[in-house]
C-alpha cells in the first residue's frame, strides 16, 4: 500500500509538471485539445464491464437515479437554475 501511494505521488507530480510546462497559451491549447477529444468519444465505453459490476443493483434504481442516457460520468449544468439532468448530460 505504501509503495503504491509513493509511486502514485511520483506519477502525479510528473503529470502536473507536464501540464504546467509552457505558458498559459500552451495550457489552454492542451485543455481545448482534451475537450475536443472527449467530445468525439462515445457517451459510454466498456458498458459490458459496467453491467457485470452492477448486476446486483436493480435496473429500476438506475432508471430513477440516472438521466435519460443512463450515464455514470459527470455532466455540466450551464444554467443550474434551468438545466435538467438531460440538458447537463448533453453539455
Amino acid at each position: 500500500d505504501a509503495v503504491v501511494r509513493a509511486l502514485s505521488r511520483v506519477l502525479m507530480a510528473q503529470t502536473l509538471r507536464e501540464h504546467a510546462r509552457g505558458g498559459i497559451e500552451a495550457r489552454v491549447a492542451r485543455v481545448e485539445a482534451f475537450v475536443k477529444e472527449l467530445k468525439h468519444l462515445p457517451i459510454a465505453i466498456k458498458t459490458g464491464d459496467a453491467n457485470e459490476q452492477h448486476y446486483e443493483v436493480p435496473t429500476d434504481y438506475f432508471l430513477r437515479c440516472l438521466g435519460p442516457h443512463l450515464k455514470y460520468s459527470c455532466c455540466l449544468y450551464k444554467d443550474f437554475a434551468r438545466d435538467t439532468l438531460a440538458d447537463a448530460e448533453e453539455n
